[in-house]
């Protein structure tokens, strides 16, 4: 079974390279509810609320991934290093090599002649005086 759903992801990847992003999109929206969710019941007085909890996970977590609260308890300390370093090789990476791909095709594409690249004239390059 794991076998076919290897090979089903496989096909739509290739079929559709947006279905990649999406699932990139979606594993880091339930990493961000999860951890928020998990954090509040861990230690409510922490953040205060459960919004206060999504914005502590959603933007000091996965968005500052430098920022580090040495004054939380452990298991906090634990959910947050495993957040950041999730957040860092999925959202970031992933969303960086999503778009390089992106570019190298647009590129792949001029050069075989499906799509035209225009170039700007050396007439109107700008020259210093």
């Amino acid at each position: 079974m794991f076998e076919r759903l290897k090979k089903w992801i496989s096909i739509k990847k290739s079929q559709n390279a947006r279905l990649l992003l999406l699932g990139i999109i979606a594993f880091n929206l339930l990493l961000w509810l999860i951890s928020s969710l998990v954090t509040f019941l861990i230690d409510p007085d922490l953040n205060g609320s459960i919004i206060g909890a999504l914005w502590n996970t959603g933007i000091t977590w996965m968005m500052d991934p430098g920022f580090y609260d040495p004054d939380v308890s452990f298991p906090i300390k634990l959910i947050s290093i495993f957040v950041i370093i999730t957040s860092m090789i999925t959202f970031s990476g992933g969303i960086i090599a999503y778009v390089a791909n992106l570019f190298a095709s647009i590129i792949e594409h001029s050069r075989s002649g499906k799509n035209q690249l225009y170039v700007v004239p050396r007439c109107f390059e700008w020259v210093s005086p």
